[in-house]
């Protein structure tokens, strides 16, 4: 396994994805463990809820929205967020985006912004604060780079810690 990669898992469910979120992040830590030889551990939560496996070696992101799941597995922090593409909000982009911002596809900066505030662990109260623009994120003196990948009618949003260059492997087949 490159130490540069994020390991994706997608899912497209029947039902609505939250309700299936944990069997589905141990399906994808699984499909992890198995295609890199990583030594197995139990996933944890934070008091908010927040997933994480306890040896820090490893880190993960999740979302969930409709019938989309998608878990992102790296060697270094990774933040992740995921919306339909076409989604629009005006009223939400008019309170927490710029003016430049509302020129760019609401699910994009709706998604960076989501992806950074994971990523730091402040959480959505704070995205009004994340400034998004030329392919990063901008979050209290920190630039964090992103990177969309295109999930059948979903936009998903990377994020990572300012100097790392990062692909993306597949963990699942959609």
């Amino acid at each position: 396994m490159t130490r540069n990669a994020v390991w994706l898992y997608v899912r497209f469910t029947r039902q609505e994805a939250k309700e299936l979120s944990g069997e589905l992040l141990a399906r994808a830590a699984e499909a992890f463990w198995s295609k890199t030889g990583f030594t197995k551990e139990e996933i944890c939560r934070t008091p908010k809820g927040k997933p994480y496996f306890p040896s820090g070696r490893v880190h993960l992101s999740v979302t969930h929205t409709g019938n989309l799941f998608a878990a992102a597995i790296a060697l270094f922090p990774i933040g992740i967020d995921g919306e339909r593409t076409e989604e629009s909000r005006p009223h939400l982009a008019e309170k927490k985006f710029s003016p430049e911002e509302r020129a760019l596809p609401f699910s994009y900066v709706w998604c960076a912004k989501e992806a950074v505030s994971k990523l730091v662990g402040e959480g959505p109260g704070m995205l009004h604060r994340v400034s998004v623009r030329c392919g990063q994120g901008e979050f209290d003196g920190k630039t964090y780079p992103l990177k969309t990948v295109t999930a059948r009618d979903y936009t998903l949003v990377l994020a990572a810690e300012e100097g790392w260059e990062y692909g993306t492997e597949a963990l699942s087949e959609e």
